[in-house]
């Protein structure tokens, strides 16, 4: 398991780590498809720690490096 602070730094190392977590679930949201894949792999809003299943979704959707 990685933390969505840990995964939200890698797209956003310039702001502050809670600004950066922000950023990346409005990411999760707009991408629909990337959203519907996380829920079926158990993604609930609000959750601190992400799956690695998950963390590979996010990459694959958002890319490895923001």
């Amino acid at each position: 398991m990685r933390s969505t602070r840990e995964i939200a730094q890698i797209y956003f190392p310039d702001i502050k780590a809670e600004n950066a977590v922000k950023k990346l679930k409005q990411w999760i949201d707009r991408c629909r498809e990337l959203k519907a894949m996380l829920r079926r792999q158990g993604y609930r809003d609000g959750c601190h720690y992400l799956t690695e299943p998950q963390v590979r979704s996010i990459f694959r959707f958002l890319g490895e490096e923001g």
